[in-house]
Parts: structure tokens; C-alpha cells; sequence
């Protein structure tokens, strides 16, 4: 979901971890972010883990992501784009 100034919420449809299964859907924050280190360490500060299923970040040509978790449930996604791409 995005509005009309670029702010977006993702929907997340959930993951197995062992043998439970989320009955729902999970919201998550998607952040943009220009220094994805800078980020990360902040997030760990604040009691974040990286999800348990994800043990790197996920990296293509146009991004690097990595999905954290609160200790009370909130998901945020950190995305940083790569602008050198071609």
C-alpha cells in the first residue's frame, strides 16, 4: 500500500518458522534507507532481530533488504537501492 507521498506499508503473507504457522498476515514498515549498516545498528540497539529464517541480507542488482523484528512483533523492512545500477 502506498500514498500519495511515496510512504508505503507492505503486507506480508507469513512463513513457517519450525512447526508454526502465523494465521495472519503480518504488517510491516518498509524504510528506505541510504546507509543500510547505519540502520541495522540502530535497529539491534532498539531489541530488533533480523528474522530468524534470514541470515544475510538479500541482495540483487537494484537493492539490498533485510527484514527485523521487535521484541513486541513489529516488522520493518529495510530497503537500501542501489544507484549505480544499470
Amino acid at each position: 500500500m502506498e500514498n500519495k507521498d511515496g510512504f508505503r506499508v507492505d503486507i506480508c503473507p507469513t512463513v513457517a518458522v519450525g512447526d508454526v504457522k502465523p494465521e495472519k498476515d503480518i504488517v510491516a514498515l518498509r524504510v528506505k534507507v541510504d546507509n543500510i549498516e547505519e540502520a541495522v545498528e540502530l535497529l539491534t540497539s532498539k531489541g530488533f532481530k533480523m528474522l530468524p529464517q534470514q541470515t544475510e541480507f538479500f541482495e540483487c542488482e537494484f537493492f539490498t533488504a533485510a527484514s527485523f523484528v521487535s521484541p513486541g512483533g513489529t516488522m520493518i523492512n529495510l530497503i537500501k537501492h542501489k544507484k549505480d545500477h544499470k
